[in-house]
């Protein structure tokens, strides 16, 4: 049986860190193609430890080329990565590239490119920032170290009869 001390031991012990999800939130993003320029609001969350993207809420406001819309997808037409963003409007159908300067690992990241729907490229300004989520404790994790407790009562309880047992023979 576990005793109290071990069962303690391995609640207390250092368990493997899984890398948290980062909340991204573009800041100042911004995108100039032929004197045209287009702003770029919202959010996204990466997970470092797949190098996906995921959750995307990015809306572009502008007149070039029919760029402006909301990208809730992401495109069926390219694949993204862990330092760019290949997102695609259900509604108008657009596809767009947003590169970054760094893995997006690397909070906060500046944006390096811009892929207009038409294919050109834009002059790209501003950022994103990430706010990593805090890992929360799972809520198996009490209820284990009760039992763990109780069991390692029980084992203290059963050598103690025992002891006596022996004692009084």
């Amino acid at each position: 049986m576990i005793s109290v001390a071990a069962a303690s031991a391995m609640l207390a012990a250092p368990h493997p860190t899984v890398a948290a999800t980062i909340n991204y939130v573009f800041n100042g993003a911004t995108a100039t193609t032929n004197g045209v320029t287009e702003d770029i609001s919202g959010t996204f969350t990466f997970d470092p430890s797949t190098n996906t993207p995921s959750r995307l809420d990015i809306t572009v406001t502008g007149t070039y080329d029919g760029d402006a819309g909301t990208y809730t997808a992401f495109s069926p037409l390219c694949s993204s990565g862990p330092d760019y963003l290949c997102i695609y409007d259900p509604t108008t159908t657009n596809t767009i590239l947003i590169d970054f300067a760094y893995d997006l690992a690397n909070a906060p990241d500046p944006l390096s490119n811009f892929m207009n729907a038409d294919g050109s490229y834009a002059l790209s300004n501003g950022s994103v920032a990430g706010v990593v989520d805090p890992t929360p404790l799972p809520a198996a994790l009490p209820l284990f170290a009760t039992g763990l407790g109780a069991l390692g009562l029980l084992g203290w309880r059963t050598r103690r009869k025992n002891t006596t047992a022996i004692a009084a023979a």
